[in-house]
């Protein structure tokens, strides 16, 4: 599982690096008075980015969570098993999203 930690924090830090090139393109092309497509296409990009930047983030935070869901979605053979598992997951999440947030 430490591979897949790797992935998320590389996942993470690529995103963020985009992120920059992104804000960087659109200042070249606002210089350069580029207007249109070229620069619907990279703040759309952008706004994608930040999704799965977010995304990213998300499951860093809930890291934890994430690697018993695994754990249990391996175990799990049938579909029964596998909403049970999605169940645990989905309250878990609650749990811990709202203790952060309560204190």
């Amino acid at each position: 599982m430490t591979s897949s930690l790797l992935t998320m924090v590389a996942a993470g830090v690529l995103g963020v690096v985009a992120l920059v090139l992104g804000i960087r393109a659109i200042l070249a092309l606002r210089r350069a008075r580029m207007a249109g497509l070229l620069l619907v296409v990279v703040i759309v990009s952008l706004g994608l980015n930040l999704l799965l930047l977010l995304s990213s983030a998300a499951q860093l935070v809930f890291w934890q969570e994430y690697l018993e869901f695994a754990a249990c979605m391996k175990r799990a053979i049938t579909n029964s098993a596998r909403q049970v598992c999605t169940g645990e997951l989905e309250r878990a999440l609650t749990d811990r999203a709202w203790s952060s947030l309560v204190g």
